[in-house]
């Protein structure tokens, strides 16, 4: 878990992550995918970046 906090740190300083802020996202997506699934209501969208400059491309764990 400390390589991964070391990672997403180092690729956004402004961002505040810790084991307990990646502990209750990881809790909130998998309540809310599980409500989604139980009702109908999960939606997905694709981005295509394959021409997006590197700057323009944002890594995010969801």
């Amino acid at each position: 878990m400390d390589a991964i906090i070391d990672e997403l740190q180092a690729q956004m300083p402004e961002a505040s992550v810790t084991t307990s802020s990646i502990a209750r996202y990881a809790l909130e997506k998998y309540v809310s995918d599980h409500i989604a699934k139980r009702d109908g209501t999960k939606i997905f969208i694709e981005i295509n970046t394959a021409d997006a400059p590197d700057e323009d491309k944002v890594t995010a764990v969801y």
